[in-house]
């Protein structure tokens, strides 16, 4: 693995590791610590440094500002931002503008300038110069305590578009034209704009003052990876018998030309083995959990599973699918809807049903017969009496049988479907 190592006034910025066996790859993490200045990625065409990890004020927390080349395959950044104190000072910089110098101001390179930035511990958007005031703050963007000791921070660019997560349950997105311009946008007074700057424990571009510390190590992701998990259908009849078909679609999207992993858990109010049975699909589900795995270039995978139908009445039944835990290229990707759920509709009544409920009987039969069947398990025993008060003599005529119900206490078993047979008198 061959290293490079560097000095910059008289403050070392540690070493970058290139692996030189693997295939480079853009989507490979690119990781900065920013207390030993060891900057870890492979080669990355789209992402380089400004300046060289440098503690300038001698605080132990390196400042660095990086930049981020939006191509035609780049559709969003993500910046994972650990703290190990209580951030001081200008901890996180974000701008279009390679002059951005926090409060949404730049040295007029960009028209288009959108900022944000972490001081102290409060996070504050700023809009580009077609905002009202000019770079006015956009005050959707602006958490109190948004970063913290012992944090882990994430913040998601594309274009006109800011997300971000504590991890500590502030989490939001922030949608407008006055955010980032990266689809080469027109600039009232710089070139086309496709790029991200970045800061970390400073400003990107000056005055010097603005520096800051607790920031000790960022985590850049290009294409970070978002799944999703939808269900075949939002309900499925039970049925009384047999079994029912139903697929959970699990899908990824982002950097999917690198394998990856996710946990899913199957729950709900249903039963494994007596509501639903027979889990597969192509992501290898056998049970109730498990790992599903996405290989280089794999987008889709699916779980299914057969309803059991049945004739017990109960009540409606669900069946979720959550996903968790995803891990490979990311340790925190974005999982865009964690479950899908199938509602298990009971079709199930209580009673019996007869058929035919009436005869007619040609001359040429002298006898028919009817079909008494059960609309759901009983849990006690019925006893069925039948009579043929009105029969009517001649042709054609029509023989009317009634079926007397009576639920007995007797827990005695009585198969679901009975046949009769009776006499038609002429």
């Amino acid at each position: 693995m061959p290293k490079l190592v560097s000095q910059v006034s008289g403050s070392p910025i540690g070493s970058i590791d290139f692996q030189a066996n693997d295939r480079p790859s853009n989507f490979i993490p690119y990781q900065i610590d920013l207390k030993t200045g060891k900057v870890s990625a492979r080669s990355n065409s789209l992402i380089s440094l400004i300046n060289p990890p440098i503690d300038s004020n001698r605080d132990s927390w390196l400042e660095v500002a990086v930049k981020i080349k939006f191509d035609s395959k780049i559709e969003k950044v993500k910046f994972i931002i650990e703290y190990d104190k209580t951030p001081s000072g200008w901890t996180v910089n974000l701008g279009d503008s390679q002059s951005n110098n926090g409060y949404g101001g730049d040295a007029s390179t960009q028209s288009r300038d959108a900022e944000m930035q972490i001081v102290n511990q409060n996070m504050t958007v700023f809009g580009n110069d077609y905002n009202t005031p000019a770079g006015g703050e956009l005050t959707q963007g602006k958490v109190l305590n948004f970063a913290r000791k012992n944090s882990r921070v994430e913040l998601e660019v594309s274009n006109e578009k800011l997300a971000w997560d504590n991890k500590n349950g502030l989490k939001n997105t922030l949608k407008s034209p006055y955010l980032y311009a990266l689809k080469k946008q027109s600039d009232a007074t710089g070139a086309l704009n496709s790029e991200i700057y970045a800061g970390f424990n400073r400003v990107i571009y000056g005055p010097g003052n603005r520096i800051g510390s607790g920031a000790s190590k960022v985590t850049i992701l290009l294409n970070p990876i978002d799944y999703a998990i939808n269900a075949s259908s939002a309900t499925i009849t039970e049925g009384i018998s047999g079994k029912t078909g139903v697929t959970f679609t699990v899908t990824r999207s982002g950097c999917t030309e690198l394998a990856s992993t996710i946990d899913y858990t199957i729950a709900g109010t249903a039963t494994n083995a007596s509501d639903y049975n027979n889990i597969g699909g192509t992501s290898g589900a056998t049970g109730a959990t498990g790992t599903i795995n996405f290989a280089a270039g794999e987008t889709s995978k699916t779980i299914t599973l057969d309803i059991l139908g049945d004739v017990a009445i109960e009540p409606n039944e669900t069946i979720n699918v959550r996903l968790s835990n995803p891990s490979g290229l990311d340790a925190t990707p974005t999982t865009i809807a964690a479950v899908a759920a199938i509602t298990v509709i009971n079709d199930d009544s209580a009673g019996i049903s007869i058929d035919p409920a009436g005869f007619i009987a040609p001359a040429a039969v002298k006898k028919g017969n009817f079909t008494v069947q059960q609309k759901s398990e009983l849990n006690d025993d019925f006893f069925g009496d039948w009579s043929n008060p009105n029969l009517v003599e001649g042709k054609g005529a029509i023989a009317v049988f009634y079926l007397l119900i009576s639920v007995s206490i007797l827990l005695l078993i009585l198969k679901s479907i009975k046949t009769f047979w009776y006499w038609v008198i002429r």
